[in-house]
């Protein structure tokens, strides 16, 4: 069998990536222009790495890893991700990728490695086992058909508006919020309630101009930052 080969990516493989990863799990459509904003628009100090991996000169597979500064993170914890063309798919070779990735990951020094994996990916699952990644965290993931309760959620939605208005909070985007600093506030804000989420990884310190990066990712291309919505109370502030 031929052997893969593996070539760093540059920005102008962000399409070419996007394309892979979305063949390698269709479900989930990955945008090649909110990939290229990602690749453009990097964490600062993050350490990200990327190859096109190739079989006979043709792309079947887009292998990339990435972990935060080493001085808020001494471990290194790294994201390794591995997504071969479903028409490629077969176990070993699979298998072959990840170990491949994942030595290059440690290599670089890191000491704790996260992989994803849905469970309608056996293959993909059994490679990982085949590497020694263990399962530790089960997420799920619903879909809402608005078709079928879109209405009804509108009226709900209104419902809640109104008896939140009258507990003194007010549901408005962020181009209506007038307040000073608002973007400022909406950073602290996601900085503090993050530590919430429960994670197998710390969750780093994300500065200013990256959450503003990743607030134009959220809102792109569909809904500006200017609709994003936001709620303030003229009665309150801090936590309860």
């Amino acid at each position: 069998m031929t052997e893969p080969t593996f070539r760093p990516t540059t920005l102008d493989d962000s399409e070419l990536a996007a394309d892979l990863m979305t063949a390698a799990y269709p479900a989930f459509v990955v945008d090649p222009v909110l990939t290229r904003y990602r690749w453009a628009h990097p964490r600062q100090d993050w350490t990200y790495v990327g190859f096109i991996t190739e079989m006979s000169r043709k792309p079947i597979a887009f292998v990339h890893w990435m972990h935060g500064p080493p001085e808020q993170d001494p471990q290194r914890h790294c994201e390794v991700v591995v997504a071969l063309d479903r028409s490629r798919l077969e176990v070993d070779l699979l298998t072959d990728l990840w170990r491949w990735a994942t030595e290059q990951a440690t290599a670089g020094g890191s000491q704790m490695l996260e992989a994803y994996a849905a469970e309608d990916e056996p293959e993909m699952l059994e490679a990982l086992g085949r590497v020694g990644y263990g399962r530790d965290r089960l997420e799920k993931v619903w879909e809402l058909d608005l078709g079928l309760h879109g209405a009804r959620l509108v009226g709900e939605a209104e419902q809640e508006r109104a008896q939140a208005e009258r507990a003194g909070y007010e549901l408005t985007t962020v181009a209506r919020w007038d307040a000073q600093m608002r973007f400022e506030a909406l950073h602290s804000l996601d900085s503090l309630t993050r530590k919430d989420i429960p994670t197998t990884f710390p969750i780093l310190p994300e500065t200013f101009e990256n959450f503003m990066d990743r607030l134009i990712q959220t809102t792109t291309p569909r809904t500006p930052p200017c609709c994003t919505s936001t709620s303030a109370s003229g009665t309150r502030r801090g936590r309860d």
